[in-house]
């Protein structure tokens, strides 16, 4: 949560804040990644982000309703 709080316009900041504490990180970060693309859509993810995924797609239009 604090990742998210101390960069709540920058996913990837915030991300990369919470990659770089300590403990259980990947958690931290995925979490911190749900927060930001429920609060600011897809549009504030890096596109390379989303294509690594395969169900990108509709994650983005879920997340779009939620926002929307």
């Amino acid at each position: 949560m604090l990742a998210f709080l101390s960069n709540p316009d920058d996913p990837v900041e915030a991300i990369g804040y919470a990659i770089h504490a300590s403990g259980a990180t990947n958690s931290a970060a995925a979490m911190t990644g749900a927060l930001a693309g429920a609060c600011k859509g897809t549009t504030t993810l890096p596109t390379t982000w989303l294509r690594r995924f395969h169900t990108a797609t509709r994650l983005r239009l879920l997340a779009d309703r939620l926002t929307g």
